[in-house]
This record gives C-alpha cells, structure tokens and sequence, in this order.
C-alpha cells in the first residue's frame, strides 16, 4: 500500500469533498494551509476543474482541443474540390465531445460564410463603382 503525505492526503480530500472533521488532525492543518493557500490569491497549485456537461459552440469555450478538428472538418467541407453529397459520422461514446464538435464545426462554417458574403458584397460594390467610373 503506498502511503501518502499528509498534504497528499489533504489534496485528495479537498478534491473529493471529504469533510475536514472526518481528516486525522496532521491531516485537517495540511488542508487548512491547502485551503487557506488557494483562498489567499497565493499559488493554486493542482486544482480539480470540473466543467458542465453542455456542448461547446464558442471555440473560446474549447478547453479539449476540438476546435482544430473543427477547423479541419471546414475545410474539407468548403473545399471546391469536396464532391457532394458529403457525409461525416462523429461517433463517440456518450460525453466524448460529438456535439461540441458538431458546434465549433457549424460556428466555423458560419464565420467562414459571413466573410465570404462580406467579401462578395465589397467585390461587387469596387465593380459597380469601377463600371460607373469609366462611364
């Protein structure tokens, strides 16, 4: 059996929610100063960080790395030279990501479509002013 330090032990009890009454007293002044250390803007250290489990459509929001696969799902989709129909399977076990993907992949596809709309819109604004300008 491996046997664990009392700051070890505090860790472990502090991520998992042990009450500090329920801790040896080597153990309840290793979680104080844990506590205290966290609570004074002094150095987290290790921190458990527990995320809600609600899909993701904001890459700001991507703290697993999706938007890159996101971004390469865009490009094949956009690509000229992707025949159509196109069909992709995002498969995964339940809370793998699949619908935070499909998010970031639809939020991509929408900037991408804004800009090639704002891009077409001045084109076509800079050939009416050229056109009006020769006349």
């Amino acid at each position: 059996m491996v046997k664990m330090t009392p700051e070890q032990e505090a860790e472990y009890a502090l991520g998992f929610g042990v009450a500090r009454r329920d801790l040896p007293r080597a153990v309840q002044e290793a979680y104080d100063r844990l506590v205290e250390q966290r609570t004074s803007g002094g150095t987290l250290g290790r921190r458990l960080r527990i995320w809600a489990d609600r899909p993701v459509a904001d890459p700001s929001e991507d703290h697993f790395g999706f938007v890159q696969y996101a971004d390469a799902l865009a490009l094949l989709v956009n690509d000229r030279d992707t025949s159509t129909p196109l069909t992709v399977a995002i498969s995964g076990p339940w809370g793998a990501g699949k619908t935070s993907l499909a998010g970031l992949l639809e939020f991509r596809l929408q900037v991408e479509q804004y800009w090639r709309a704002s891009l077409k819109s001045t084109a076509e604004r800079l050939a009416r002013m050229l056109t009006k300008s020769r006349r």
